[in-house]
């Protein structure tokens, strides 16, 4: 998952935390967290600032993640 600044393009940071290709991504309503969802069925949170991120599911059931998506609550 790539990170970019919107304002110049300018890539920030490149998160190498997936194991398998990335099928979805959502953003929560202050853009600081990222929900990555990829072919191996893995979900990961990304803290959009410091790049860090936590596992919240892996190998969730055993299918791919094809769509992520935030509420606000």
């Amino acid at each position: 998952v790539k990170t970019w600044r919107v304002s110049d393009g300018f890539l920030v940071r490149t998160n190498t935390s997936h194991t398998d290709d990335v099928q979805a991504v959502a953003f929560d309503a202050t853009s600081l967290k990222a929900f990555s969802g990829s072919a191996n069925a893995d979900v990961i949170l990304s803290n959009a600032r410091s790049g860090s991120t936590s596992p919240i599911f892996q190998n969730y059931a055993y299918a791919p993640v094809l769509d992520v998506a935030v509420a606000p609550d």
